[in-house]
């Protein structure tokens, strides 16, 4: 489908503001990112939507990010907004504009100590929610019913993972992961030709929206930090005329917190 798809799940977090704390930080909490972050990154897509055709359309998918986290009680909480957009995804001379976007909550707790190369990270793990919409208008004559366009929206449940490894006083990696357990999904489907029901629930068997990010995050000042990251993510829904989306992406986020 697309060369970043075999590294989906290996992958690290942009979006998540951090506070740099020092390799001997306390506890959880003083390392838990807070505050608000914004971000915008660029990277390869591919897209097969058999709703409008088989063909592969392909191209760059540029993104725009902003989040706000903190640490509530015994857990971090993280909201996160996202728009990816683009009118140049194309397969030959055929062209199609195709938009996501996103509206995520997580909760993360506390779930250990793991070692990573000789440094104690803090590893988070928690329950998430999700709203997604996707939109792809195929850029061809139509007229009438016969619209050139694809469409789905999903309410989805899933997990949410951060590792954080402070590698000094300015400096910490992170990894995260994200991917959806279950989804209420509705789907365009052809109302002339087809008997189907446009919503479904979906499994991971039938239905996968997943997420996966890589950060290195430097504090400039007290309350300012650079982050410079790797993303991947992919959508598949396989009930209907299957929908199968890969994207990677370099992004650079600024974070404000305390």
């Amino acid at each position: 489908m697309h060369g970043t798809t075999a590294g989906i799940l290996v992958v690290l977090t942009v979006c998540a503001p951090a506070v740099l704390r020092a390799q001997g930080a306390a506890s959880h909490r003083d390392v838990f990112p807070r505050g608000l972050t914004v971000a915008c990154g660029v990277g390869s897509y591919a897209v097969r939507d058999e709703y409008l055709t088989r063909e592969r359309y392909s191209g760059s998918l540029p993104s725009f990010r902003a989040s706000w986290s903190r640490f509530h009680e015994h857990a971090g909480f993280r909201l996160g907004f996202a728009v990816r957009s683009s009118d140049a995804i194309r397969s030959h001379a055929a062209t199609t504009v195709v938009t996501h976007v996103s509206l995520d909550l997580d909760y993360l707790y506390p779930a250990g100590r793991p070692s990573i190369g000789g440094r104690r990270g803090y590893l988070f793990v928690g329950p998430a929610a999700g709203l997604f919409f996707y939109l792809n208008d195929q850029q061809i004559a139509s007229q009438g019913l016969d619209v050139a366009l694809s469409f789905a929206a999903l309410a989805s449940v899933g997990v949410a993972s951060d590792l954080i490894v402070p590698l000094g006083s300015r400096v910490q990696l992170s990894a995260s992961a994200r991917v959806d357990v279950l989804s209420a999904t509705l789907r365009m489907i052809d109302i002339v030709e087809s008997d189907e029901s446009p919503g479904r629930i979906l499994t991971p068997f039938s239905g996968t929206r997943a997420s996966a990010r890589l950060t290195a995050r430097f504090r400039l000042l007290p309350r300012l930090s650079l982050a410079a990251g790797y993303g991947a993510e992919l959508l598949r829904i396989t009930p209907w005329e299957k929908l199968q989306a890969a994207s990677d992406e370099i992004l650079v986020a600024l974070t404000l917190g305390p």
